[in-house]
């Protein structure tokens, strides 16, 4: 009997080579996927804020340190409209005394001071509401922004906590 030796073309030794690779390729990437990636899902680590956390309590800090000087200024024109209020009253007692007819030219000073204090009252008013608005407003946002710090902790600690 005659022995037939099979002849391999250098193409099919080099298609079972790359089967082979892709078999050996498909083998590492699952021990890969299995003993990396499928871990690292199931414990998301969160994102470090550090850096806009610690942004955010320089801010806080620095807005709070503003509150007391601004409601120092609302006490003291608080003060000054309710002393500017009893000098209005003041010169009205005093006006309502007279008579505008035999005391017309101290009748006229009083109206010309009680125009001038109104005056007064009105722009003193104006920054009293101008000082109580700025210091809600930079209340309200440094509440905001304490919350979104809270948060902001929030995510950086590890979830079993």
């Amino acid at each position: 009997m005659a022995r037939t030796q099979s002849v391999k073309s250098p193409l099919a030794s080099f298609v079972v080579f790359v089967i082979g690779l892709a078999v050996f390729g498909s083998i590492v990437a699952s021990a890969h996927y299995f003993a990396i990636d499928l871990p690292a899902q199931k414990t998301p680590s969160s994102p470090k804020n550090t850096d806009e956390i610690n942004a955010l309590q320089v801010e806080i800090e620095n807005l709070q340190a503003q509150l007391p000087g601004l409601r120092q200024q609302l006490l003291i024109k608080t003060e000054q409209l309710q002393k500017l209020k009893e000098q209005i009253e003041s010169v009205n007692n005093q006006v309502m005394g007279l008579d505008p007819v035999k005391d017309r030219q101290r009748y006229s000073e009083y109206e010309q001071q009680i125009r001038e204090y109104n005056m007064q009252l009105t722009l003193l008013s104006v920054e009293v509401h101008d000082l109580m608005s700025t210091v809600n407003n930079l209340e309200n946002f440094i509440s905001k922004l304490q919350k979104k710090l809270d948060e902001l902790q929030k995510l950086e600690q590890p979830s079993g906590q």
